[in-house]
């Protein structure tokens, strides 16, 4: 790693698990008191499959094997297959359905910089405005969070198995599978 892990607290819930990327990132005792409510305000709304959708989609356009490893698995708790989610990595979204694709395809151009109004417009039929905005904030949170991760080299939590995921016999960690977001 990098960086030292930070001294200072992150203020998350009684029972919230606190993450090594969490913890590098709480080196600043500002950053560290404002960052777990942002993160909560970015997905504040959102269904928690839009939510989780978001996130993976975006650790699949970047890369990131511990936030990939962290949430893809919840969609798989939440009824989706392992062809879908091999998919989702793969970028291959053909088993997604039309709503599902939308908010990917937006996701990922927002990590991309690159939105258009034709992909705006697509998750609009689906998604009311608000929830639109909070896919930005949320997309746009996580992938800052891959930069961070990646610059600083935080390694992995125990149980997660980055990009692999789901080709290996992965148990989800208890911490993960809770509802940590």
């Amino acid at each position: 790693m990098r960086v030292s892990y930070g001294s200072h607290e992150v203020p998350v819930g009684d029972a919230e698990f606190v993450p090594n990327l969490l913890r590098a990132i709480a080196t600043d005792p500002q950053v560290a008191a404002l960052h777990w409510p942002m993160r909560k305000a970015c997905g504040a709304g959102l269904e928690q499959h839009v939510a989780e959708l978001t996130i993976s989609a975006v650790a699949a356009q970047c890369r990131n094997g511990m936030v990939w490893s962290s949430h893809a698995p919840r969609l798989v708790e939440m009824g989706h297959s392992l062809e879908q989610i091999r998919g989702l990595r793969e970028g291959d979204l053909a088993l997604w359905d039309e709503a599902d694709q939308a908010l990917v395809t937006l996701a990922q151009a927002v990590e991309a910089c690159t939105v258009t109004d034709q992909q705006w417009d697509m998750l609009a039929g689906f998604l009311p405005s608000d929830a639109l905005a909070h896919v930005v904030l949320l997309a746009s949170y996580y992938a800052m969070m891959c930069r961070i991760q990646s610059a600083y080299d935080v390694p992995f939590d125990e149980g997660l198995v980055g990009m692999v995921y789901p080709d290996t016999g992965h148990v989800i960690p208890t911490w993960v599978s809770s509802g940590f977001r």
